[in-house]
């Protein structure tokens, strides 16, 4: 089975399609609690927390997000192409 060296790069769309798809997800997750912390928490504790949790998961998603885009996918092809050769394993041939 030979696997092209740019398999990511040309896959980068379907990438993006499930990196969009799982931020909404983790966006409407985030939502969900907040808005459960905020309408049915009694005292102002659970409304503390909410907004900890909110800035926290803003803060976490763009980390994510800066971390995603600095990712150079040429390298990480070159360096399982080189863990293959190492073992003789041709897998990740032109």
């Amino acid at each position: 089975m030979n696997l092209p060296l740019n398999f990511l790069i040309v896959n980068m769309n379907y990438i993006a399609i499930l990196m969009w798809f799982f931020g909404a997800v983790y966006i409407g997750y985030v939502f969900i609690t907040l808005y459960h912390l905020t309408r049915f928490g009694v005292g102002q504790s659970p409304k503390v927390f909410s907004v900890v949790f909110f800035v926290g998961s803003i803060f976490f998603l763009i980390l994510l997000l800066v971390a995603y885009i600095s990712i150079d996918f040429n390298i990480i092809s070159d360096s399982i192409n080189e863990i293959f050769k190492k073992f003789n394993m041709d897998l990740l041939s032109k």
